[in-house]
């Protein structure tokens, strides 16, 4: 070997001793410091995480807050009317975005049976719009280990022209992005398509079927996005998860993979019911898992779902063991049946909806009401955390407590709910009656 290449590798072996000894022979004292200084940085970071959601949390309005998780709740009873053995997942918050875009452009008596059924009666369509866009930037407020998104999207007919207030609100309440196509075009369902794979991590890749075309009476679509991903403050072991029985509503027992866990719970236990709340990284979102007690199923204790807030204090930090099945679900559903059981009736009706306040008067912009009102969720909850994503598009078509360690299994159907423990917003709810049914 040349001289000289033995000296260019001598360099810089005796570079790396260096720089290896400042690391670790300048004292352990420096290598405490650093680490301390390391740890310090993440807990203040931390800590001012925490400190402007506290404060952002002040200013949402808790009617407003109320009556998401009531609305959500409603949704709930009707879809699981429709087939009371399917598992359940939806995003109540997105429905409410896709709806507020459009309730924000109806007038007259469309105007007030859409706020009687979403729970906004006495309120007014600023007012909505205002905390709407509050909750949005209070949600998208960083949050160590938990990853969450909300976006909203309004494409419209080329050739039709907001009005200014109207897409003045879009843009500044509702942070919507405009998009001017043509609606009948493959490309604008691609378009859409990716939008939604794009604004939901790829859970999920499309809303339209991509072999299809819009209805060419199609004015205007309003679609709003929502993506969660969470780390549990205490990871599940998966050596832990096992195969254990699960019962389902037929009464079958079939073996699922339990996840085990040990630790300090926020736990409840009622004649009715048994609750445990299993939180996220920082503990500003958790999972809300309710097993109704034997002899009752899920439907039965909707009424007390619709109290949580007044059992919700009862939910006490003691120490236990939680067994929850590790599980995926998605559901799509057309939510227009649902609305017009709740009493929104008028919007649905061509000649007879009131959305005047959306663009110019025009023939193409005439007779405007709402043709398609269509929702899809995933959710997915294993060993590290949860995932979950939904879209819901909107369619206008024109006239054309402590004691001793508790036992919380999750063995048989049970209700659960994505909850910002600060303003106790329910961000995704829905029931688990078969574990492994996706």
């Amino acid at each position: 070997m040349p001289i000289r290449r033995k000296a260019r590798i001598s360099a810089l072996v005796l570079l790396g001793m260096s720089m290896l000894m400042a690391g670790c022979g300048l004292s352990a004292q420096d290598k405490e410091a650093k680490a301390e200084k390391e740890f310090l940085g993440q807990s203040g970071r931390i800590h001012d995480q925490e400190q402007a959601r506290s404060k952002a949390a002040l200013t949402l309005d808790k009617t407003y807050l109320q009556a998401a998780n009531a609305f959500g709740l409603s949704l709930f009873r009707e879809l699981a009317k429709e087939d009371k053995d399917k598992n359940i997942v939806l995003s109540p918050y997105s429905v409410s975005e896709a709806l507020g875009m459009a309730w924000n452009g109806s007038g007259g008596k469309t105007m007030e049976e859409m706020a009687q059924a979403v729970g906004w009666s006495g309120s007014q369509p600023e007012e909505i719009a205002a905390n709407s866009r509050e909750l949005r930037s209070y949600l998208r407020l960083p949050a160590e280990g938990v990853k969450l998104k909300a976006s909203n999207s309004f494409w419209y007919q080329k050739g039709l022209h907001l009005l200014e207030p109207y897409e003045a609100t879009l843009k500044n309440s509702y942070e919507a992005s405009l998009q001017a196509v043509d609606l009948p075009s493959p490309k604008t369902v691609e378009a859409m398509n990716e939008w939604t794979s794009k604004h939901t991590e790829g859970m999920i890749e499309s809303v339209f079927d991509p072999s299809q075309t819009l209805d060419p009476d199609n004015r205007a679509i309003m679609m709003n996005a929502v993506y969660f991903k969470g780390a549990w403050k205490d990871e599940f072991d998966p050596a832990r998860t096992k195969p254990e029985p699960f019962r389902t509503l037929d009464g079958a027992a079939q073996k699922v993979p339990m996840m085990q866990r040990s630790g300090s719970y926020a736990h409840v236990k009622t004649e009715r019911l048994e609750a445990v709340r299993i939180p996220y990284l920082q503990d500003k979102l958790d999972l809300l898992v309710v097993v109704p007690q034997a002899g009752l199923g899920v439907p039965d204790i909707v009424g007390d779902l619709e109290r949580y807030g007044n059992w919700k204090d009862q939910l006490a930090a003691s120490l236990g063991s939680v067994a929850l099945p590790r599980f995926k679900v998605s559901c799509e559903a057309d939510l227009i049946p649902a609305l017009q059981h709740f009493g929104m009736q008028n919007a649905f009706v061509s000649g007879t909806a009131d959305f005047t306040g959306m663009f110019e008067p025009s023939a193409p912009s005439s007779g405007l009401f709402i043709n398609l009102i269509k929702h899809q969720a995933v959710l997915e909850v294993n060993e590290r955390g949860t995932e979950a994503a939904a879209v819901t598009a909107l369619g206008m078509a024109g006239t054309s407590a402590p004691s001793d360690p508790f036992s919380f299994r999750a063995d048989r159907p049970f209700f659960y709910a994505i909850e910002d423990t600060t303003t106790g917003l329910w961000l995704f709810l829905g029931a688990i009656n078969d574990p492994l049914a996706a």
